[in-house]
C-alpha cells in the first residue's frame, strides 16, 4: 500500500504555492490515507482503531503504524482450545451433524436474497420451497431456516446437546451453586477472588481469608498476564484452584475473547459488576480505600517523594495482611491463610534511616563498611530489606 501511495504522489504531485494552502491539502490527503489504512484492519484491532480515530489531531500513518505494532507486541496469543463454549448450547440442533452447509460453506456468511436472513442461501429458503411437515415455528426468536437434503444426509433432527457438553454444563452449575452458598476454603485458600484496577496497579483480595496481593503494572494490558500467574501460584502454593473471579468490566480482566477463552479452559466463572454499580464488588472497593489510606499515611510520615508511591502501596499490603481484623474474629489474614501466627520481629518503621553494609570486594581499610539509606519495604523472596 505504501508503494502504491508513493507512485500516486509521483504522478499527482501538488504544485508549490506561496499562500500555504498546499499544507492543508497534504494534511487532508494524509488523513484520508490514514482512515483508509485503519478501515482495512481486521476486527481484532477495533479498540486500538477507535483510540487512534479519537486523537486530535489525527496522527500520521507512521505513528499509527507504530501504535499498532506496540499494541500487537503486548498481545499474547493462546493456542489452547476449549471443549465447552457457553454460547454453543443455545443453537446446537444436530447432535452430531456438521456445522457447515452442504457445500462446506460457513452458514454465518450465507445471506438469502429473498428473506434477507443469514444462515442459508435462496435455493434453500423455506419461504420459497415450503416448510416441512414436522417444522416447529419459534415465535420471538430469530433463526435461519435451512432446507437440508434428506437424500445425502442421515443426521437426525433431534434437538439437544452432546453428552460431553451436558457434563461440562453440570460441572459449571455445581460451581455456580457453591459460590452463592457459604464460602468454603481448601487448605485455607479462597473460593472467590475479587479483582480491580486502580491506576497503574491491580489488587486481588480473597473473600474467605481476606488476604490481599498487590501488583504494580507497567501497562494496563499486562493485567491478565499477572492474573494468570496468580492463578498458577494459588494452584502450586496452596494446592487448590480458583473457582470464581469477580471484577469490574475492564477489558483486560477477562471480557476479551482471548481472556474469556482462557477462563473457560480453566473452568473459572467470571462475574462482572453492572455498569456504574461498584457496590457489587464492595470487598475490593473497601480494600482499595484501606490500602490507599494506609499508603498515604506511610508516605506522609516518611516524607518521601511521590515517585515512591509504589513502595508505599506494597508495604501497606504487607502490613494489612498482618493486622488483626474483626471480620476474621481478631485474626490476621496471614494466620487464616497459612495457619501460622505472623512474626513482627522484622517490622521496621517505613522511611527510617538504614545502614546497609557494603561489599568487602573493592573496599580498602579507610572506606566505610555501611552507607546511609532509606528503608522502603520488604522484598519478596528474600530475607532482607
Amino acid at each position: 500500500m505504501k508503494s502504491n501511495w508513493d507512485e500516486l504522489n509521483a504522478i499527482n504531485s501538488i504544485p508549490p504555492c506561496t499562500c500555504g494552502a498546499s499544507h492543508v491539502f497534504v494534511k487532508r490527503e494524509e488523513d484520508q490515507r490514514l482512515i483508509q489504512f485503519l478501515v482495512g484492519l481486521n476486527p481484532n484491532y477495533d479498540m486500538i482503531r477507535s483510540n487512534i480515530l479519537m486523537m486530535q489531531p489525527l496522527p500520521s500513518i507512521d505513528r499509527a503504524y507504530g501504535i499498532l505494532i506496540q499494541d500487537e507486541k503486548q498481545r499474547v496469543i493462546h493456542t489452547t482450545t476449549t471443549d465447552f463454549i457457553a454460547s454453543s448450547t443455545s443453537m446446537h440442533v444436530n447432535t452430531g451433524g456438521p456445522v457447515s452447509g452442504g457445500n462446506g460453506e460457513n452458514r454465518r456468511t450465507l445471506v438469502c436474497t429473498h428473506c434477507k436472513r443469514n444462515g442459508h442461501s435462496v435455493n434453500k429458503c423455506y419461504k420459497l420451497i415450503g416448510f416441512p411437515k414436522d417444522f416447529k415455528f419459534n415465535k420471538g426468536k430469530k433463526f435461519a431456516y435451512l432446507a437440508e437434503d434428506q437424500g445425502t444426509s442421515d443426521q437426525s433432527d433431534q434437538q439437544g446437546i452432546t453428552q460431553k457438553l451436558y457434563h461440562d454444563l453440570m460441572v459449571l452449575l455445581q460451581q455456580n451453586k457453591l459460590q452463592y452458598g457459604t464460602p468454603t476454603a481448601t487448605n485455607n485458600a479462597t473460593t472467590i477472588n475479587h479483582d480491580s484496577f486502580r491506576g497503574p496497579f491491580s489488587e486481588e483480595p480473597s473473600s474467605s481469608c481476606r488476604t490481599t496481593w498487590t501488583h504494580l503494572l507497567s501497562t494496563k494490558s499486562n493485567a491478565f498476564h499477572i492474573l494468570q500467574s496468580f492463578i498458577d501460584m494459588v494452584s502450586n502454593q496452596f494446592g487448590t484452584t480458583v473457582r470464581c473471579i469477580r471484577s469490574d468490566n475492564a477489558f483486560e480482566l477477562g471480557t476479551g475473547l482471548v481472556q474469556h477463552a482462557y477462563l473457560l479452559s480453566k473452568g473459572i466463572i467470571h462475574q462482572t459488576t453492572c455498569v456504574a454499580v461498584p457496590q457489587q464488588n464492595g470487598i475490593v472497593e473497601r480494600k482499595h480505600k484501606h490500602l490507599l489510606e494506609t499508603s498515604r499515611a506511610l508516605m506522609f510520615q516518611s516524607k518521601l517523594p511521590v515517585q515512591f508511591w509504589g513502595d508505599c502501596g506494597l508495604t501497606a499490603t504487607n502490613l494489612i495482611n498482618r493486622f488483626p481484623t474483626e471480620i476474621l474474629n481478631n485474626k490476621t489474614p496471614y494466620e487464616v491463610l497459612t495457619g501460622k501466627l505472623p512474626s513482627y520481629d522484622h517490622i521496621k518503621s517505613f522511611g527510617c534511616l538504614a545502614y546497609p553494609s557494603t561489599l568487602s570486594h573493592g573496599r580498602d581499610k579507610f572506606k566505610p563498611k555501611a552507607v546511609p539509606c532509606v528503608f522502603l519495604g520488604y522484598p519478596l523472596g528474600k530475607k532482607a530489606y
